[in-house]
């Protein structure tokens, strides 16, 4: 599966590179503003943090009292695995494993990843009904509504998951593993009804605006005529499409939708690429602390 990803990844990119004029793309990057690259990039660490913050108020939502400190670190290094992973999984499976060598209970820290991740969907889901509803439908319908799509079968086959411990079963057929599961499911659909997943819901829609400010700057460094009405138009169901598991971090997925979007509203194809590059490369650039914290500081075992 994870071979499979690779190869989405790297056709996705191939296809994109064989459409870019290099020279020009590698005259813009050199005559690139500097301020506002490290404006996009101050942005993209802000939104990270946003997303820890998240988390932390996620398993308030379930009982899991997780430090900021140690969410912080348990998340950069998540991140910077997550490179290398499939999309939003890689980062939670890291990050949750983390968290449980930490000392914290397994149950509780699966159920806060599960209302974590359910709040980005839906931050993200919203943002694509504006998008679409407000801005994009008019120019690119089939665009608008793969980012709806992609948004709505996410979100939807978490809530499936939330709910499937209300699926009656015989005692006989009650395994224990099925049994915590049925308690982490719980516990997270309680968690669901608490005001502090309300509030890790609000802070999902301001990690995406972070993001959009983020293409905004380092659009704004190449000097690329990227508006704030396109750029909330595309950048939230970009990174929609991008957060589905089908490639590494979502490279590939993020600059075909990205170029896709953008042409509709008058960029080019190589202003758009270099936009969408430089954001994940600002992403890759903001987890690398993640490595550091991992290679001098070995999680730590419960007592």
């Amino acid at each position: 599966m994870l071979a499979a990803k690779g190869a989405v990844t790297v056709l996705l990119v191939a296809w994109l590179l064989r459409r870019v004029d290099w020279l020009l793309a590698a005259d813009r990057l050199r005559h690139a503003d500097a301020g506002w690259l490290f404006g996009g990039f101050a942005l993209v660490c802000g939104a990270l943090l946003v997303t820890t913050i998240r988390w932390q108020w996620a398993g308030a939502a379930v009982g899991l009292s997780l430090p900021l400190g140690q969410a912080v670190r348990h998340s950069l290094v998540g991140q910077f695995f997550g490179q290398v992973l499939p999309a939003g999984v890689g980062v939670d499976a890291v990050r949750g494993w983390l968290a449980y060598r930490s000392g914290h209970p397994a149950e509780g820290v699966v159920a806060s990843l599960l209302v974590d991740r359910l709040a980005g969907l839906l931050g993200l889901l919203l943002l694509d009904i504006v998008a679409a509803v407000a801005l994009l439908y008019h120019v690119a319908p089939d665009f608008a509504l793969a980012g709806l799509l992609a948004g709505a079968v996410m979100v939807g086959g978490f809530g499936t998951v939330l709910f499937l411990n209300r699926i009656p079963l015989p005692a006989r057929l009650r395994l224990r593993l099925f049994e915590t599961m049925r308690t982490i499911l719980r516990s997270a659909e309680k968690g669901l009804t608490t005001p502090a997943s309300l509030n890790a819901l609000a802070l999902s829609l301001l990690v995406q605006i972070l993001f959009v400010g983020a293409v905004l700057l380092l659009a704004r460094a190449l000097g690329a005529p990227i508006g704030v009405q396109a750029g909330f138009a595309v950048v939230p169901i970009a990174l929609t499409l991008a957060s589905m598991p089908i490639s590494l971090n979502g490279w590939g997925i993020r600059e075909g939708a990205m170029v896709a979007g953008l042409q509709v509203h008058g960029v080019s194809v190589d202003d758009a690429f270099l936009v969408s590059v430089l954001l994940g490369t600002a992403l890759l650039l903001a987890s690398l602390p993640g490595g550091l914290l991992w290679f001098f500081k070995p999680p730590e075992r419960p007592s």
